[in-house]
């Protein structure tokens, strides 16, 4: 069951963002910071499998980046996801606040490689999620960050997590050194409780 993001705004309580943009399409879109130390999950054998992927050769043909991307279940592959799903979904709700029972849960999470000279183009995350997120396993000086469509711009440091609507528009530029990038990319989808369903 999908919300419409006015809906949402409507249902919760935000803490203080790092950003927030009013874009062409008369929305207003949030970006939420935060960090996630490698220490709190198995970081290591995270990115241990998503490099046994990689180097198998085992991406989505489908995906939108111009690089190597996973499926959008990866967290269905492995357990070794669920603990970072857990904090995952505790950042976004303590960041959003939902009333009468609602919560963001992750639904879709992916990883994607970036070699030299990869890039994602302008893009949004859809319709049907209500907010999405990156979290940079593997950066170094040089990496490219994150561009939205109001010219705001993040930089690229492991270990950070951005949250932000799904709707804002983003890229990522061309990465011009050779050490690879990888990331977690992510979906949070609207949890509507059993008493509240239908009422939409």
């Amino acid at each position: 069951m999908t919300l419409k993001v006015e809906v949402l705004n409507k249902l919760s309580n935000t803490h203080d963002p790092i950003h927030v943009a009013t874009v062409k399409h008369e929305s207003k879109c949030r970006i939420y910071k935060s960090v996630i130390y490698p220490e709190e999950y198995n970081k290591e054998q995270v990115l241990d499998y998503i490099n046994s992927l990689y180097q198998a050769g085992k991406g989505d043909p489908q995906g939108k980046l111009v690089c190597w991307q996973s499926n959008y279940f990866l967290h269905h592959q492995a357990d070794i996801f669920d603990n970072l799903i857990d904090i995952l979904n505790q950042k976004i709700n303590y960041f959003v606040e939902l009333k009468h029972g609602y919560r963001l849960q992750v639904h879709e999470l992916w990883a994607a490689v970036y070699s030299k000279g990869d890039y994602a183009n302008l893009h949004e995350h859809g319709k049907y999620c209500q907010f999405s997120g990156v979290l940079y396993l593997q950066s170094e000086k040089g990496h490219p960050g994150i561009t939205f469509e109001d010219d705001f711009y993040l930089p690229c440091t492991e270990n950070t997590v951005y949250m932000f609507d799904s709707n804002y528009k983003h890229s990522v530029a061309a990465s011009e050194i050779d050490p690879l990038r990888i990331i977690l990319g992510f979906n949070f989808y609207l949890t509507v409780p059993k008493s509240k369903q239908g009422q939409i």
